[in-house]
């Protein structure tokens, strides 16, 4: 499918007024085909991915396991869900938290105002791939700070860590041609560094 038509789909599927009355079985179940995870991770994984790692990522998650041990630390099950505690002691208290994050970022990013969701505490790649779904093409869709930075070294183009992911999106997307294709000009950062050099990584700052 057409990129531009597949994310057209997804904010189609995924309305803003959905995800403020969406379920914990919208947002994450094992039918792998029609959960607001599922679209997030693998059926728009073409627009840019953030497959892989644990499901821990989407701050709560539907279990194929049952059983209601959990090595992770700061995790909690109930054998049918598993999330993290600093969302809630349940099920239902840890969901209602994680989709008024997700409504909060989506918000955010419709209005523009991105430099909020930095603080926003969601996994980097989960928050980020949402933030630039609806966001109009005003964030790139590479979701790791690190791959980010690394095309504006690519770039030749100066920066600081610790400036706001917006500004960081901002400075590469800047180089886009008008006459250019979004996912074009973001496919070939991967083609040309991020696929080759995925094993060096930026020293995160504590």
């Amino acid at each position: 499918m057409d990129k531009h038509k597949l994310l057209a789909q997804f904010l189609e599927t995924w309305s803003l007024d959905r995800l403020r009355n969406m379920t914990i079985e919208e947002y994450t179940n094992l039918n792998k085909s029609d959960s607001f995870c599922y679209w997030l991770e693998q059926k728009t994984n073409e627009l840019g991915g953030i497959t892989g790692g644990s499901s821990f990522k989407f701050g709560i998650y539907k279990r194929n396991n049952t059983e209601k041990v959990i090595s992770t630390s700061n995790g909690l099950t109930d054998g049918e869900y598993a999330w993290f505690d600093k969302y809630g002691q349940t099920r239902d208290e840890a969901f209602e938290t994680v989709r008024s994050i997700i409504v909060q970022i989506a918000q955010l990013a419709t209005d523009k105002e991105f430099d909020k969701i930095d603080q926003i505490d969601l996994g980097e790649s989960t928050k980020w791939k949402i933030a630039f779904m609806y966001s109009d093409y005003q964030l790139i869709n590479t979701f790791s700070k690190d791959m980010v930075c690394s095309i504006l070294d690519f770039l030749q183009i100066k920066y600081s860590y610790d400036e706001s992911r917006f500004s960081l999106s901002n400075k590469i997307l800047s180089q886009k041609k008008d006459e250019e294709d979004y996912f074009d000009f973001g496919s070939k950062f991967w083609n040309e560094i991020l696929i080759p050099n995925l094993d060096k990584k930026h020293q995160v700052k504590p």
